[in-house]
């Protein structure tokens, strides 16, 4: 796709040229981080009474981290992307040694047999996380490079760089954030103009690689398992895959009500972090999943009109790049609640309970919104 069709997106058509972007962004950002801190409340409130003796332990946390995120998304909307570009090779670097330091012995915090938290004073950050804005800072930059004719060289040369980044994620033991670097990437790619037939090829040679990759871990063979019946094995493999499924078939309609799903009660593993769509689906109902389906929605309309009204190239590949993890991720999340997907570990942005992947995802939005903002600007402009 020419840097010509990026601009003329069939998606940002459905928003009026008029629409001041930025304000939209926000508003849709906000109620997403609304309902997410409302259903981690919900979701988490029984869990958190009888463990920790404090119904509210996992929201105030929840909260804590969205005052964190809100923040750094204010500091970063003010950056130009100009500066994130310039300066990109010290980002990358920052980031690339967070990935390695959580794997040294001793630095790294290890939970459930994985290394994937890194203790940084009060917090613990997941460098997986941040990896996934990473490749797409790296990926919108590489790419406008070649369609700025800077740099003639494949775009496939910078998708075989972020292998780098996969390999780093995977000996964490983090199949999930792997699987979403690599869909993004090859979705920047298309979007990009690469050719279907190499994509296809990329898509059949990763067969066999993920297929060893689950065969060498025996959870993840039984996730599989599980995820092809999960009612076989109702109280081994398939157990949290059945009580997602039976949470979200008990909504109905219009929900139990907020508060009053049963499922969470000690029924369904992770309800406030993985399969918090489940709790959403129980409580809410069919249109609460609607309602934020519909949200997700508007959020990549608003990246992709974001991106038809930016003057550059890099701009135009990173909003949609932003648009494309985060809706991508919220996708992924969703289908494997729905028993559609294998269990991954993902979770769903601004909804499910963890500080590094709200945050994260406030800081990705700082981005977008900066460029909205400009963008408004320039099409305001006489």
């Amino acid at each position: 796709m020419s840097s010509l069709a990026l601009q003329r997106s069939r998606w940002s058509r459905f928003v009026p040229r008029d629409l001041r972007l930025h304000d939209a962004l926000l508003l849709v950002v906000l109620a997403l981080i609304v309902l997410g801190l409302t259903m981690v409340y919900s979701s988490s409130a029984v869990f958190a009474a009888g463990r920790y003796k404090d119904d509210a332990f996992f929201f105030l946390r929840q909260l804590k981290f969205a005052a964190m995120g809100l923040a750094g998304m204010a500091i970063v909307a003010q950056i130009p992307a100009v500066w994130v570009r310039k300066n990109l090779r010290w980002i990358l670097a920052i980031g690339i040694v967070l990935l390695v330091a959580v794997l040294l012995p001793g630095v790294g915090k290890v939970s459930g047999g994985a290394r994937r938290w890194l203790p940084l004073g009060f917090v613990l950050v997941q460098p997986a996380e941040l990896a996934k804005l990473l490749v797409v800072l790296f990926m919108a930059h590489a790419l406008a490079r070649r369609a700025d004719g800077e740099n003639k060289s494949s775009m496939w040369v910078a998708f075989g760089f972020i292998q780098a980044f996969a390999v780093l994620v995977l000996l964490e033991r983090d199949l999930g954030t792997a699987f979403v670097i690599e869909l993004v990437s090859l979705v920047m790619l298309f979007i990009a103009g690469a050719k279907i037939g190499p994509m296809l090829v990329a898509a059949v040679a990763a067969v066999p690689v993920l297929a060893a990759l689950i065969f060498i871990e025996p959870y993840r063979v039984r996730r599989v398992t599980a995820f092809i019946d999960p009612f076989t094995d109702r109280q081994g493999a398939g157990y949290q895959l059945s009580e997602a499924l039976i949470s979200l078939g008990s909504g109905g309609w219009f929900g139990l009500g907020l508060g009053d799903g049963r499922q969470k009660l000690y029924f369904l593993p992770e309800a406030h972090t993985d399969f918090i769509f489940a709790v959403v689906g129980e409580e809410l109902g069919f249109l609460g999943t609607i309602v934020l389906i519909t949200l997700f929605t508007a959020f990549l309309l608003l990246s992709a009109a974001i991106a038809r009204r930016q003057k550059t190239t890099f701009g135009r590949f990173l909003a949609l790049g932003i648009g494309a993890w985060i809706v991508l991720q919220a996708g992924v999340n969703m289908c494997v609640a729905t028993g559609l997907l294998p269990t991954k570990g993902l979770t769903l942005p601004f909804i499910s309970y963890g500080g590094s992947s709200l945050i994260t995802c406030c800081v990705a939005v700082g981005i977008l919104y900066s460029l909205a903002k400009r963008g408004d600007e320039a099409e305001a402009a006489p």
